[in-house]
């Protein structure tokens, strides 16, 4: 029963509106939903607002133009589903969106699809459900959802893929028997039974009105004492949903029973949810909204072997469907299938190992697997070893019965990551320089060792190694990763050596260079090599040479500077004395000046001395440029003075 304090908190959810995301404009592009056990997204949180018509025909139940649509796809875990489609509150724009659902093929060159369910909605409505039965364990299927044009905006998607009991009966003889704590869904509450007043006595009957408006019952047995919780959450967060809950005398939900938990109350919350938990102390909230209540009451004790029935009662007319979810540590009397994976993140090509050996009261277990590799079926506990040739998200699924013939199923996602195959390349370079390493193959990497290196992570790295170094590279796509070296190759660069010096002209000078393997010498004029660590220069006038050493592709450079001095070309003169007398020798072209033989010779240096020789001597001169000599003679030749005698006499 509603009462203006639930108005009340719709109008200031309305008020809010959450960002949306667009979705897969056409089948190819849907979507994947990765768990659609009692999956429901956030309040507005997806659009059909910008999606343009896909190239599949309308299904086959639309009426107008209801193009604008959007896709998802999920993979089956259970023979039974449930779709909600919520435009009306809490945010979203959406109005008579319409659902259909699909199965087949799907790509940007080949769509087969056949149509496995179909809603048009309602005018005026921004709520529309889907459901369907006969699903195939390990299937991919297609979700469409669509409006016409005018009827955009934004959405929330509930999704149920379920194995179900068997249908709840409204009435308790009809009760469905529970196996497990699986969520379910049930798509429509139609009507109170053939005795509409059941729970007569409880916070739901009211004097005079019929208790069960739209109601369902369950029951089960507790396997394991522990405590019990649950959310009744209507399709329709508008829809008025009660509950009672009892515990059992027998085994027969309309034999002796005791009334445990009661709630009637109006004060929904957002979802409009209702069930126990474990934060409230109430037992029972009547009909209406009074203060403390919040449509929510205290969790009970379960005790093994005992067992309890639950009665769903929606006062909503038309009633849409409800998804119940179980918490609690008591548990059910049926199978609990549990896989054991050894593991759920794999590289392209391996193989999983699975086994349900720790699954509790099940007596058949049968496989279902849609990875595209070898098995695809297969029965018994395992383990059994399934291979994954092709890269994508893939659902194992576990479905056991127990010896009563209930069925329970456990999925779990392979996610099978492409396998890495690095390739990494680098340059080699000279002491004191950097090398850029490339690797590509994966999408994450990590280098080692790190000394010298410009980064531990990322595709492009930079290092400038001392000495030699090999780099190691991790990549990894998700769980696959591969290793790849890179040798970064130093060279030694050269540190050169070479003498200069200085040569008489015409004359040559050995240079010797040294501190590299290979030389080369610029410029060649008056060289005698244009290579090699020796070579001989006889330049004629002072020149620098250049000497280029390499150590493979590292190079460095020295000077070499040949001076030349010019070799002096020595003039003298000579002439002729008589004996007892002397001449002045003048020696010119040279900066120094060496004579002999000394005798009878002023100096022995100098551009002019003075010879007196008693006898004709010739004189050497030895005239310097530096280190640079010449030698010039100059020739005194001595005259006798002739000793004159005469007779004397008388005449």
């Amino acid at each position: 029963m509603k009462s203006i304090y639930f108005y009340f908190i719709l109008i200031i959810n309305l008020l809010f509106t959450k960002g949306s995301l667009a979705q897969g404009d056409d089948c190819y592009s849907a979507v994947t939903l990765t768990n659609v056990i009692n999956y429901c997204s956030n309040t507005a949180i997806y659009t059909n607002v910008g999606s343009t018509a896909s190239g599949l025909a309308n299904a086959t139940c639309w009426t107008g133009a209801a193009t604008s649509d959007v896709w998802f796809s999920f993979t089956a875990v259970g023979t039974n589903i449930l779709i909600s489609v919520n435009g009306n509150g809490f945010g979203g724009t959406m109005n008579r969106p319409r659902i259909a659902l699909y199965y087949g093929t799907c790509s940007t060159t080949s769509t087969s699809v056949n149509q496995l369910g179909c809603s048009n909605g309602n005018a005026g409505s921004g709520f529309t459900q889907l459901s369907a039965s006969g699903l195939i364990l390990g299937q991919t299927y297609l979700i469409r959802i669509s409006t016409i044009s005018t009827n955009l905006g934004t959405f929330e998607l509930c999704v149920n893929n379920f194995v179900p009991p068997f249908s709840p009966g409204a009435d308790c003889g009809g009760a469905s028997t529970l196996c497990n704590k699986n969520s379910l869904s049930v798509s429509g509450l139609n009507g109170g039974g053939v005795n509409s007043n059941e729970p007569t006595g409880t916070c739901v009957a009211i004097a005079g009105q019929n208790a069960e408006n739209n109601s369902a019952w369950y029951t089960w047995t507790c396997g394991t004492s522990g405590t019990l919780l649950f959310d009744i959450i209507p399709s329709n967060p508008n829809d008025d949903v009660d509950f009672v809950l009892y515990q059992l005398n027998t085994t027969n939900p309309c034999g002796p029973r005791t009334t445990l938990r009661c709630n009637a109350s109006a004060c929904l919350n957002a979802n409009g949810s209702t069930g126990l938990n474990a934060t409230d102390f109430d037992i029972t909230e009547d009909v209406n909204c009074d203060p403390g209540e919040n449509a929510y009451c205290q969790q009970v004790n379960m005790v093994a072997g005992t067992s309890y029935a639950l009665l769903i009662n929606n006062s909503t007319t038309p009633a849409s469907g409800i998804t119940l979810n179980w918490g609690g540590t008591g548990t059910f009397t049926g199978p609990n299938p549990n896989i054991v994976a050894s593991d759920t993140t794999i590289c392209v090509g391996e193989t999983v190992v699975f086994d349900g050996s720790t699954s509790t009261n099940s007596s058949s277990y049968n496989w279902t697997f849609n990875g595209n590799g070898a098995p695809v079926n297969i029965s018994g506990v395992g383990s059994h070893t399934v291979s994954y040739p092709n890269i994508g998200t893939y659902v194992a699924i576990l479905q056991t019965t127990s010896s009563l013939g209930c069925s329970s199923t456990e999925f779990k996602n392979i996610v099978v990551s492409p396998a890495t195959s690095l390739s990494v390349t680098s340059t080699p370079i000279c002491s004191g320089g950097s090398s850029t390493l490339i690797v590509t193959g994966a999408t994450n990497y990590t280098w080692s060792p790190t000394t010298n290196l410009s980064s531990s992570t990322g595709s492009v790295v930079v290092g400038n190694p001392n000495t030699t170094t090999v780099y190691s590279v991790l990549g990894a796509n998700g769980s696959c990763t591969a290793i790849a070296t890179s040798t970064v190759d130093v060279t030694t660069t050269p540190t050169l050596s070479v003498n200069s010096g200085s040569i008489c002209s015409g004359s040559s000078l050995t240079i010797t260079a040294n501190g590299a393997l290979n030389y080369t010498w610029s410029p060649t004029t008056n060289l005698s090599s244009p290579t090699g660590s020796v070579v001989s220069a006889n330049p004629n006038s002072s020149t620098t040479y250049t000497v280029f050493g390499s150590n493979g592709n590292c190079t460095s450079t020295a000077n070499s500077t040949v001076t030349v001095i010019p070799t002096p070309v020595i003039s003298v003169n000579s002439g002729s004395i008589c004996s007892g007398s002397s001449l002045t020798i003048t020696a010119n072209g040279a900066t120094n000046y060496s004579w002999s033989p000394i005798t009878d010779l002023s100096s022995s240096t100098g551009s002019v001395v003075v010879a007196n020789p008693n006898t004709t001597t010739v004189y050497s001169v030895l005239g310097a440029n530096g280190s640079c000599t010449a030698i010039a003679t100059s020739t005194v030749d001595v005259t006798t003075t002739p000793t004159l005698s005469v007779n004397s006499g008388s005449i």
